[in-house]
């Protein structure tokens, strides 16, 4: 699967909008759940997100992905600030 830059600063951008531990959701317009959970690891893998430790850690119906979520880290912010000045 290739890295969508646009679905990583979607989930950035999705995740700082929401209280810590809060739902995150995503519209399944634009992206399969498949695409999200990708990325959404990819966030993970790099310490931008802290993803949940439960399994399975997400559910998704037709219309939308959502999950639990801790947040952003530091770097993740960061992260977040250089895909916004591109």
């Amino acid at each position: 699967m290739k890295r969508d830059k646009k679905l990583l600063r979607a989930i950035l951008e999705r995740i700082e909008e929401i209280e810590p531990y809060g739902k995150l959701e995503i519209k399944l317009d634009h992206w399969t759940k498949d695409e999200i959970w990708y990325h959404l690891k990819l966030l993970g893998d790099e310490g931008f997100v802290k993803l949940p430790t439960s399994v399975p850690p997400y559910y998704a119906d037709n219309t939308a992905f959502r999950i639990v979520i801790p947040g952003l880290t530091m770097a993740g912010h960061d992260y977040l600030d250089e895909l916004r000045s591109t």
